[in-house]
């Protein structure tokens, strides 16, 4: 899951990123809320059907990992 976040959080940026910068760009990722529930989650580009890598993730694990990337 942590690898699919940072894939995304990278990529979808329109320039090169130094090591300093992606690495804001996949906390302020995780800080968004992108873990908790109700959020879109992490979908696993390998899977025909939508299927949620974080679904192992309990709500209050989500939270715990957001709060500390805030």
């Amino acid at each position: 899951p942590l690898e699919l976040i940072c894939e995304k959080a990278i990529a979808t940026c329109n320039r090169p990123l130094g090591p300093g910068e992606a690495l804001r760009r996949v906390l302020e990722c995780i800080a968004s809320g992108i873990l908790l529930p109700g959020g879109p989650g992490v979908h696993d580009p390998c899977e025909r059907d939508p299927t949620d890598v974080l679904s192992d993730l309990s709500p209050q694990q989500a939270d715990v990992v957001t709060e500390s990337a805030q």
